[in-house]
């Protein structure tokens, strides 16, 4: 019985880890999308932020590969992810 305890207890702080590191990955992934602010389109500093955004998406899609059905490409090229694939990714 206090395995089965142990063992409950054990799975329940890893989804809590693994929510956590979603929560963060998605915040970074924000924070990527928001370097855009400001930005002349096409400069080398644009064209980093584009390459750092995208290479995070490819990232998050590696680590979670049920995000890859909810990526969508903006009109500039840069990767995003659905808010439904957040929300999917939760469940």
């Amino acid at each position: 019985m206090n395995e089965q305890i142990e063992g409950l207890g054990a799975a329940a702080d890893e989804a809590k880890q693994k929510l956590e590191d979603m929560a963060s990955a998605r915040e970074d992934l924000e924070d990527l999308g928001s370097a855009f602010d400001g930005l002349v389109k096409g400069s080398r500093e644009w064209k980093k932020a584009l390459i750092e955004n995208n290479q995070k998406v490819l990232e998050l899609i590696n680590t979670y590969p049920e995000l890859a059905e909810y990526v969508s490409k903006g009109l500039n090229g840069e990767l995003t992810i659905d808010q439904k694939g957040w929300e999917a990714l939760e469940d």
